[in-house]
Parts: C-alpha cells; sequence; structure tokens
C-alpha cells in the first residue's frame, strides 16, 4: 500500500515527509516488483527496520505505527507457516492499537485498508482471526476515505473476487486509480496474476476478470 506525504506537524516534518514517500516507494517496489520471496522478504525487513528507527524518533506519529503493522503483514506473506502466524497477530495487534487515535484521512485509508486485507487474507478461526465481516467493513471505510485510492480499490476488489462477486470486483478495478499513477497501478496488476489473486488477461486491455478463483495468498500462510 502507498501513502501520501505526511500531513501532522511536528519537529522534523520535512524529513518525515521524505521518510514516508521513501517507505512507500520502497513497498511498492517490494509487494509489486521483486519475483523472488527471499529478496522481497530482505526488501520488507529493510524497511521494516527504517520504520523503528523513525517509531523511536517519532513516537506519536501514528502513520509511522500504521507502517510497522503493514510491513509485519507483507512479512507473513513470505514467511513459513509459525513465523507468519505470529507476525501476522503481531501486525493486528499493532494495527488495531492505532485504530482509535485521531488520524487524518490519508492515514485512516492506510490503516482501514491495512487491517481489511488483514482480515481478508489470514485463515479463520480455529487456525487464526481472519473474519470476512471485519474485512469488508474495514476495506469499505478505506474506500470511504479514499474512494479513488488506489490500494483501497485494489484491495476491495482482491477481496470481493475472493468471494465470487465478480461484478462487484470489476467495477472495483475499474475505478479511476487505474488511470492515476499507472507505472504502479500496472505493477500492482502484474502483482495479482503473479501471486494468483486478479487475474486479468492484460493491463487496460478492457478484458474481464477470469473468473476460476485461485487460492488465497495466505490459505495456509
Amino acid at each position: 500500500m502507498s501513502v501520501g506525504l505526511a500531513s501532522s506537524p511536528c519537529d522534523g516534518a520535512p524529513n518525515l515527509e521524505r521518510e514516508f514517500f521513501e517507505i512507500a516507494q520502497g513497498w511498492d517496489q517490494a509487494r509489486y516488483a521483486i519475483q523472488d520471496e527471499p529478496a522481497q522478504l530482505a526488501a520488507l525487513r529493510e524497511l521494516a527496520r527504517r520504520t523503528e528507527v523513525l517509531a523511536q524518533q517519532f513516537p506519536n506519529v501514528a502513520r509511522i505505527r500504521v507502517w510497522q503493522g503493514i510491513l509485519l503483514a507483507g512479512e507473513a506473506d513470505d514467511s513459513d507457516w509459525l513465523a507468519a502466524l505470529r507476525l501476522a497477530n503481531d501486525s493486528q495487534r499493532i494495527l488495531l492499537a492505532t485504530e482509535h487515535e485521531p488520524l487524518d484521512r490519508a492515514t485512516t485509508a492506510l490503516l482501514e485498508t491495512a487491517l481489511g486485507a488483514l482480515y481478508a487474507q489470514t485463515p479463520q478461526f480455529p487456525v487464526a482471526f481472519g473474519d470476512r465481516a471485519l474485512a469488508e467493513a474495514h476495506l469499505r471505510r478505506g474506500l470511504e476515505a479514499d474512494p479513488a485510492g488506489l490500494e483501497p480499490n485494489y484491495y476491495y476488489a482482491d477481496f470481493l473476487y475472493r468471494q465470487h462477486r465478480y461484478d462487484e470486483a470489476e467495477r472495483a478495478l475499474n475505478n479511476p486509480w487505474r488511470r492515476s499513477r499507472a507505472p504502479v497501478a500496472k505493477l500492482a496488476t502484474t502483482a495479482c496474476v503473479r501471486r494468483q489473486w486478479i487475474c486479468l488477461p492484460k493491463f487496460g486491455s478492457g478484458e474481464g476478470l477470469d473468473r476460476k478463483p485461485k487460492a488465497p495468498v495466505l490459505n495456509a500462510f
């Protein structure tokens, strides 16, 4: 998930803005461009170390903690079963602790989309805490905060596709995010195909969804 620049006033804000921008770029590269899973995991861990340093320097900036939760969830996707369960639980704990803080719209969209994706892609009880109703509720809140955002639409479409709600998924994929930030949007769609999320034969081709659902990314961690 990408994010805009920080808007909360604090000392050193210009440096924080640059850090957020670079973390978002690193996330795009790790999740959508790097195909080798060990290399992707290494990139995510490096970003996690970077956010840990920022969290120590700026303990009151909520968006840093949101990024910590997102990066832990990303690591879970590339880890073995036991490590993935631990990382997913840590991600949930951090994100939920941030949910009730005062947040700007960009951070709200980032947080709600992250929680929705986490609940959607994590196994359900008794294995873990996955919950499809909570997933949709959070993803919808993410869309309310950023209706044209790439990630809210992308992850909501992924959720709808997994639920066999193909027409709704296709509408989400055709939202304005596909015409903005085109290079990242193209990478995101390529990642969908590679990771067996949402199958689009060609980015921007206008062709319909492949209506043969694949196994979820985190179906068994």
